[in-house]
């Protein structure tokens, strides 16, 4: 039996947002310039292991990259939350990230002169614009003769329904993975697929890592869409003279297969179980009541499950059968 894969856009963002030659281009892009100009990115590198297992709480959205900061020898750290949802907590959960971060690197590192630095940064990807505040002082409402006291903060959004397919700027397995996840819940998603992304897939079999970041691509979108139109997506990647994403297609059409056959065998089942049970309720009703039975077994043969459960329970307490549909 298949197994359907649970949360599939944590999945998507963790295996994408893994590979380091992906994040480092995000951020890239996504910093602010002049952060961005500062990093020294030839120390960049995705943090793992039980420093991160304890910094973010088991978190399986959450990914923690390191680098350093020019002129600084202390880690810096990217803190990159990934959201399908906005959360009005968002400021204070990430505070309590950077906390935990910071005591992780001091005990990790308690000869350490200099104290690492945090940089938060969310990516969200929900249908609806992202409202939450991103300062802290603003979620605490935190007054004027208060400010200096109270610790501040912003964190950096990435919000995807606020932009346009043209600002999503990268590397081509970037802008891919973008687009993606901002069109997943779209009725279109097949022909946006088609018309939108094939140019992009084209670009990135021409990788030597291309394939991996196409297949993980196609199955967020079998795992995750409603409205994916898998013929369609079959007979579009028919179209490539690359045998390899064939493979890949081939392998998922056998899954979609499998998957369909298991829905069927499902619906049958209860089908199956409907028509049993009706068949024994008029058994009993015409054991109790003789042929004026007859007359509900069209009546019965139209009743959901709940229905005929009802049904067999007041054939035990009613003695005349009107009473027992009475209702129903």
């Amino acid at each position: 039996m298949t197994k359907k894969i649970s949360n599939p856009h944590d999945r998507y963002f963790q295996e994408q947002f893994s590979r380091k030659e992906f994040a480092l281009s995000f951020f890239q892009e996504n910093l602010p310039s002049e952060i961005r100009t500062a990093v020294d990115w030839k120390h960049f590198q995705l943090c793992s292991g039980d420093f991160v297992r304890k910094a973010l709480q088991n978190r399986k959205s959450d990914l923690l990259y390191k680098t350093k900061i020019k002129d600084r020898d202390s880690y810096f750290y990217l803190h990159l939350e990934h959201q399908r949802k906005s959360d009005p907590t968002m400021a204070y959960r990430i505070l309590v990230y950077m906390v935990n971060i910071l005591e992780q690197n001091r005990k990790q590192f308690p000869k350490a002169k200099e104290w690492p630095l945090v940089f938060p940064m969310v990516l969200y990807q929900g249908k609806k614009e992202w409202l939450a505040p991103t300062k802290l002082h603003d979620l605490l409402r935190v007054p004027k003769i208060l400010a200096s006291f109270i610790p501040q903060f912003q964190y950096a959004l990435v919000d995807l329904s606020r932009l346009s397919d043209e600002e999503i700027k990268g590397k081509v397995a970037l802008r891919l993975a973008m687009l993606v996840m901002k069109h997943i819940d779209s009725p279109e998603i097949t022909s946006f697929l088609h018309q939108q992304l094939f140019p992009l897939i084209q670009q990135l079999l021409e990788k030597e890592t291309g394939l991996e970041y196409i297949e993980t691509m196609l199955y967020y979108l079998s795992n995750t869409s409603d409205y994916l139109d898998k013929a369609e997506v079959i007979e579009i990647f028919q179209e490539l003279p690359d045998n390899r994403t064939k493979k890949v297609v081939m392998t998922l059409a056998e899954q979609w297969k499998l998957e369909g056959q298991e829905k069927g065998q499902k619906i049958g089942e209860k089908i199956g179980q409907k028509k049993g049970e009706a068949r024994l309720i008029q058994k009993l009703l015409k054991l109790k009541f003789g042929d004026e039975a007859t007359e509900y077994n069209s009546q019965l043969s139209e009743f959901t499950l709940e229905q005929l459960d009802q049904v067999s329970e007041r054939i035990l307490v009613y003695q005349n059968i009107d009473e027992i549909f009475k209702g129903i």
